[in-house]
């Protein structure tokens, strides 16, 4: 509910914005450091014109000082916002960077596709497809320059396309190492794998061949991995 009014919240969940103040109200109480952060960040954003990412990137804030309060106050919402989801991007783009260097090095011949928000999409030899997806899986979880007060989990989806990919990755409770599952029919396979932080986290809330998407997983096989 950070960042919504109380007006906004009552035609989301059909109640008067009365009762949605409280919701807000109880929200906030139960979760004091959320509302500090809230508050810090827009200070800090009057401030200075900017804010930055847990990895200290500059994130210009326009219009928050604006005589205009619906302007001004659409940019306290995007101040609030730009740590966590620029947190995210920076964690996502370090791990693109590490297993480029990381496949490089190991002679793999699985290649990285494409971003989608969190997840990176790869394609990789059915022979190939658990050496990579463990590769890609280690790389994201094991993100340096910042402090997180939680893992960063990998999960893992593997599908002849990446839409199969992405449904068994997003299916997954648990780390997927461990439940990992290989099509055997056809040349190619998706591998899809999804990546969480926690949603706890103060700041950062961040075949011949096979395709692992990460999210941060495809009829190669596709993988998928998120981070959140």
């Amino acid at each position: 509910v950070y960042g919504i009014s109380a007006f906004g919240l009552s035609k989301e969940i059909e109640t008067t914005p009365a009762e949605a103040q409280r919701y807000i109200d109880a929200y906030f109480a139960n979760m004091p450091e959320v509302k500090a952060y809230m508050d810090a960040t827009i200070n800090f954003a009057r401030q200075n014109g900017y804010v930055v990412t847990p990895f200290n990137r500059k994130i210009t804030i326009f219009g928050i000082q604006d005589n205009n309060k619906r302007l001004a106050s659409f940019a306290e919402r995007a101040a609030i916002n730009a740590p966590i989801q620029g947190g995210a991007a920076d964690i996502i783009k370090l791990a693109m960077n590490k297993i480029a260097a990381s496949l490089a090095e190991t002679g793999l011949k699985t290649r990285m596709l494409l971003q989608v928000h969190d997840e990176l999409v790869f394609e990789a030899p059915l022979d190939e497809v658990e050496t990579a997806a463990a590769l890609i899986k280690r790389e994201m979880e094991n993100i340096t320059g910042i402090d997180l007060k939680v893992p960063l989990i990998a999960d893992v989806g593997i599908g002849d396309n990446w839409g199969k990919a992405h449904k068994k990755c997003l299916s997954l409770k648990q780390p997927a190492n461990s439940r990992l599952t290989l099509a055997k029919q056809g040349a190619l396979k998706y591998l899809s794998l999804k990546q969480s932080a926690n949603n706890r986290l103060t700041l950062v809330k961040q075949d011949a061949l096979k395709y692992p998407s990460l999210k941060q997983p495809a009829s190669a096989p596709t993988t998928g991995t998120r981070h959140t």
